[in-house]
């Protein structure tokens, strides 16, 4: 059990310090606040450009003129600053790291707000209490770059189809609840992209898919399982409407973001402490996400947010079961309000959360806590 607290207290505090080796790569924190401006300048000019339905109106070729200008400058002093940062980070240990994401479940979506959250206790002469809802993975991009890059715009000369591949593990442990929870997950996800965009587009509508394979082991009621999940998901990017599965840009120092992801899984519990819980669960879910942070900075993207209202809803139904035990419709609601100590390169925050619900595939039990701890993201 000592290892354990050891190896979780510095993966904590080794993660928090490479992130902040990481922040200082940007050595020209003008630069930056340059791009962001420059970014904002993008965004405002094509909102300008649309009021003009008629594309050979005299304004909004004068528009367009300047959006070209201010685009060429933007992304020259971008992928400057972006040459400066892959230099500073070639060694084969900072390549290994970049390639590691730290979420609560691991998902393709690049700006979808599911942050891993820790909360452990150690007491002298009493019993640990633990709080880690967590998975770590390994980013294997077989086609082009996989996350880093789908929202830029010159990311799609280098092809319009990705693919990555990532081993993962997760651990879900909390003492902290009425009903213990006690369960981790080992496995590989395939992710899939189809992204629909030309370079001058001004919205951009891709398809993601994504699949995983698990081992899962629920050590409170010694059930051992095999979980396949799939999931898709829309990407919509644009500067008007509403945003799907990034954020919603608007004139005013609020971010918002949204999405709705339909999925399935499929569990086969080949051993328990019972037989009636032996068997296979089939469970069609839907998950929606909302969030509302700040954005004082009043950019669309790579916002340093402060603060931030976060809403989770998944709700699922056991449309096929053979075990002796029957879910029914089983759902998790959480929303939690998030003070940010880092945007970049992960974000960490400190957080206040509500839970109401369950989780059979992580072996959480119907019940609802609050619950203050540290979140960390990273992808």
């Amino acid at each position: 059990m000592n290892s354990i607290k050891m190896t979780l207290i510095f993966f904590l505090i080794s993660t928090f310090i490479l992130a902040q080796n990481n922040d200082s790569v940007d050595t020209s924190s003008f630069s930056y606040q340059e791009i962001n401006l420059l970014e904002k300048e993008r965004q405002d000019l094509k909102r300008e450009m649309f009021k003009y339905k008629d594309k050979t109106d005299l304004t909004r070729r004068k528009l367009e003129k300047e959006y070209g200008i201010i685009t060429k400058k933007y992304h020259l002093l971008k992928n400057s600053l972006d040459s400066k940062t892959v230099s500073a980070d070639n060694t084969p240990i900072e390549k290994f790291l970049s390639k590691i994401t730290i979420q609560n479940e691991i998902d393709p979506l690049p700006d979808k707000p599911d942050p891993a959250i820790f909360q452990l206790t150690f007491p002298k002469g009493a019993d640990d209490s633990w709080l880690i809802d967590a998975a770590i993975g390994y980013n294997f991009e077989t086609k082009g770059q996989w996350i880093r890059d789908v929202n830029s715009e010159i990311d799609f000369k280098k092809g319009k189809k990705r693919w990555s591949f990532t081993p993962l593990f997760s651990y879900h442990r909390n003492t902290l609840v009425e009903e213990e929870q006690y369960n981790w997950q080992t496995g590989v996800s395939v992710n899939f992209a189809n992204i629909n965009r030309k370079p001058n587009d001004n919205v951009m509508i891709s398809h993601y898919a994504s699949m995983s394979l698990k081992y899962s082991r629920n050590v409170i009621d010694s059930v051992q399982s095999f979980l396949f999940t799939g999931q898709y998901d829309i990407f919509r990017s644009g500067i008007r409407g509403i945003n799907l599965g990034t954020n919603t840009y608007t004139k005013s120092p609020f971010l918002q973001y949204f999405s709705i992801t339909p999925s399935y899984q499929l569990q086969y519990n080949f051993m328990a402490n019972s037989k009636a819980k032996e068997g296979s669960i089939l469970r069609p879910q839907f998950v929606v996400n909302y969030e509302i942070g700040s954005n004082l900075e009043r950019i669309q993207r790579d916002a340093k947010k402060k603060i931030s209202l976060s809403l989770e809803y998944t709700g699922r139904y056991d449309v096929a079961n053979s075990t002796g035990i029957r879910e029914y419709y089983t759902h998790l609601f959480k929303t939690g309000l998030n003070l940010y100590l880092l945007n970049d390169p992960m974000t960490v925050t400190i957080s206040g959360t509500f839970n109401y619900g369950s989780d059979p595939a992580k072996g959480l039990q119907n019940q609802q806590f609050w619950l203050l701890g540290l979140k960390l993201q990273k992808k």
